[in-house]
């Protein structure tokens, strides 16, 4: 990738974090601002669903994706990005996941990112390389059933992590 294409990834990263900050942060205002910034146009959110879905090669993205979330200290975008593109990506994307273990395996923060973020039904667990298979969380949906809802259990769990961190960087 060229030095324009990289800064380019870099760029929408920053942008995906902000319209995230934005629409899920307390300040009004700038919710309605998210909300209307993207009318008839493609939001930094669509632009990152476009390119795990259908890009060539996601992986720099989502590098440049966990790069913004470490830049910012942002724990609580880092679960986001686990929990959608990450997760996206290794559910929908079966060319991705050598990749995204190979990644883990090396790298600590990629490893803590699966493991705390990314949910996947046990089905899918035997067609994964076992690096993913020892991070991921299972979940079991009986077949017919509707699948659980998971965000209240997952904000839980971020809520308490976010709190521990906030204590540590008080230490």
């Amino acid at each position: 990738m060229d030095d324009g294409g990289e800064s380019e990834v870099r760029s929408l990263a920053r942008r995906y974090r902000q319209h995230y900050r934005d629409a899920h942060g307390d300040d009004r205002e700038a919710r309605k601002r998210a909300e209307t910034a993207y009318l008839g146009a493609e939001s930094p959110s669509d632009l990152v669903a476009s390119a795990v879905h259908d890009g060539r090669d996601p992986m720099p993205l989502l590098d440049a994706l966990l790069d913004a979330a470490e830049e910012a200290d942002d724990l609580e975008f880092l679960y986001f990005v686990a929990a959608g593109p990450i997760e996206e990506a290794i559910v929908d994307r079966p060319d991705l996941r050598e990749s995204i273990a190979v990644r883990c395996s090396l790298d600590a923060r990629w490893r803590f990112t699966v493991e705390h973020g990314v949910w996947v039904d046990e089905e899918l667990l035997p067609s994964l390389p076992e690096v993913l298979r020892q991070l991921l969380t299972a979940t079991a949906v009986p077949r017919g059933a509707p699948a659980p809802r998971r965000s209240r259990a997952r904000r839980a769990t971020w809520r308490s992590q976010r709190a521990e961190a906030r204590r540590r960087r008080r230490r």
